[in-house]
């Protein structure tokens, strides 16, 4: 039983990212958690104390050029200890979204514009206002339909093992659904998700605590993730 509570210790200690946050907020939680100023990381990094905070807010316009970005995160990330792919792949994530947003807002802004330039010059001031004002949050509504499908995480539900489980094999069947078209992963491996959503993959064990992570996701699309922990007895003992 004490072999048990060490490994359990030893599973929570480990530090991992939150998928649900963005960069920035990631870089500022993990440095004002390990109790580390800005200035101290700029002078450490030697990078301008400014860079950093702009890093930190996600204001990425206001940084030199996508190369310093790169380099930027890369090491911050070294600094905190933080993976740089893990980071720099969410980062690229983020900016295809903020892309196909702007792509969004021009292509539908720009007859919004077009109307209240030409169409409604000769109604009164009010009226322009109300119409346009009408039109915008319209299309608002639409941008924030739009941008929720692509962030949305995909649908996932474990149905085999279920949580906290005690065994004695060697080998477990984990089972469920996601979205199709989905990318699945366990423990770091894609699996094969079928046309209907669903998957199979046999799991390898070994004696004590085994954590298994399930991750679903979408193309541009944060993770759902559901994380299993099945204990393997030493039949042996």
């Amino acid at each position: 039983m004490n072999s048990y509570i060490s490994i359990t210790f030893m599973v929570f200690k480990k530090k991992r990212i939150k998928t649900e946050n963005t960069v920035n907020e990631i870089l500022h939680s993990t440095r004002t958690s390990s109790g580390i100023l800005i200035d101290e990381a700029a002078h450490a990094l030697r990078i301008s104390k400014d860079y950093l905070v702009w890093l930190e807010a996600g204001e990425y316009d206001k940084l030199p050029g996508e190369v310093y970005v790169r380099n930027f995160i890369k090491a911050y990330a070294s600094y905190l200890r933080l993976s740089f792919e893990d980071l720099f792949s969410l980062y690229r994530n983020e900016k295809d979204v903020y892309k196909n947003i702007q792509r969004e807002k021009k292509r539908l802004f720009g007859p919004v514009k077009l109307l209240s330039k030409f169409h409604f010059i000769s109604l009164p001031w009010l009226m322009k206002v109300g119409v346009v004002s009408c039109i915008a949050i319209v299309v608002l509504v639409y941008l924030g339909v739009k941008v929720d499908a692509i962030i949305r995480p995909p649908e996932l539900s474990v149905t085999t093992p279920s949580a906290d489980i005690l065994v004695d094999g060697k080998y477990i069947e984990v089972q469920g659904t996601t979205q199709a078209g989905a990318v699945l992963t366990i423990n770091g491996q894609e699996a094969l998700v079928n046309p209907d959503g669903s998957f199979s993959e046999r799991i390898n064990l070994s004696i004590g605590i085994n954590e298994i992570k399930i991750s679903a996701k979408k193309n541009h699309s944060k993770e759902n993730v559901v994380v299993r922990r099945v204990v393997v007895k030493d039949v042996e003992n």
